[in-house]
């Protein structure tokens, strides 16, 4: 099976390979506890981790590719941020602590979807009253592009996430379709639902 693109792109200290932080994160930040407990499930090379961890949060990242988790090591040691980063998968995670933050944009897709369903529960758990998630997953209302086809092996039904939070407050939720250009010329076009929840007291597993 080929590498997805963004294997290459983590070998490149200087280039982001999904941009910079989230609009959405950089709004949420500022709801958060100072030194607010983070983790960044899926880091990539830390689009967001960088940024949380700059402006004074304990960040924890994990991601199943070494070349990001190499990367981010890198930048994280160049701006002189204390970002505890690991490699691992969904599955073979173990959870220490809770969290006021959860953030998973763009994973769960790549992730067989009973492993992926069995983490988010973990992640429910281990998330403080008035805690938040973050996430953004690939929906099935179009077809997955040729190059992500082989990976893309757990997509979501349209608004299946705000069934799997059932008992969370909905603070955000988008479905929308957008494009992305990647290097070598590889251009997408995906359906996606980004959601942004808040666990209540209420909330048991």
């Amino acid at each position: 099976m080929k590498e997805p693109f963004w294997e290459e792109t983590y070998k490149l200290a200087g280039y982001k390979t999904f941009g910079g932080a989230s609009s959405e994160i950089v709004s949420l930040a500022k709801a958060l506890p100072a030194n607010a407990n983070i983790l960044d499930v899926g880091c990539g090379d830390g689009r967001n981790s960088l940024y949380l961890s700059s402006i004074g949060h304990n960040v924890d990242a994990f991601d199943i590719s070494s070349n990001a988790v190499r990367k981010l090591r890198f930048l994280a040691e160049q701006s002189d941020l204390n970002i505890n980063i690991q490699e691992s998968a969904l599955q073979d995670y173990i959870f220490k602590k809770e969290y006021d933050l959860i953030i998973s944009s763009g994973v769960y897709q790549f992730v067989d979807k009973r492993i992926a369903l069995e983490f988010i529960k973990k992640t429910q758990r281990h998330t403080k009253v008035n805690g938040y998630h973050f996430v953004v997953v690939f929906i099935d209302t179009l077809p997955i592009p040729e190059d992500l086809k082989d990976i893309a092996i757990g997509l979501y039904h349209d608004n299946e996430l705000s069934e799997i939070y059932s008992d969370w407050e909905i603070v955000f939720f988008n479905s929308y379709e957008f494009e992305d250009n990647h290097p070598n010329g590889i251009h997408h076009r995906h359906a996606a639902n980004k959601y942004v929840g808040r666990k209540l007291a209420t909330a048991s597993y």
